[in-house]
């Protein structure tokens, strides 16, 4: 893993709520990343994916990675996943 320019940091956060959904909440988070850059995203539905790989003369194995959170201020381990088209963009 390469080493961290900066730690990440949320630079501010707008929530909503659709009209007719109160157990709904969106948070658009703006946040910049450990390379500095910023980053505006809506939170919504995301898809994962498990790659394993097969290598002849070695044991089967997974890929994880470490990622921050912003919606949990905090480092994760986990599987790759990516939100579906057109719900992110970048500042």
């Amino acid at each position: 893993m390469s080493a961290k320019k900066q730690e990440p940091k949320i630079l501010g956060t707008t929530e909503s709520q659709p009209e007719g959904f109160k157990w709904v909440r969106l948070k658009k988070i703006d946040w910049e990343d450990e390379t500095g850059k910023k980053i505006a995203k809506h939170w919504k539905t995301a898809v994962a994916i498990i790659a394993l790989l097969d290598h002849p003369s070695k044991p089967l194995s997974t890929v994880i990675l470490e990622q921050y959170r912003p919606p949990i201020e905090n480092t994760v381990i986990g599987v790759y996943a990516f939100l579906t088209p057109g719900h992110h963009s970048t500042v």
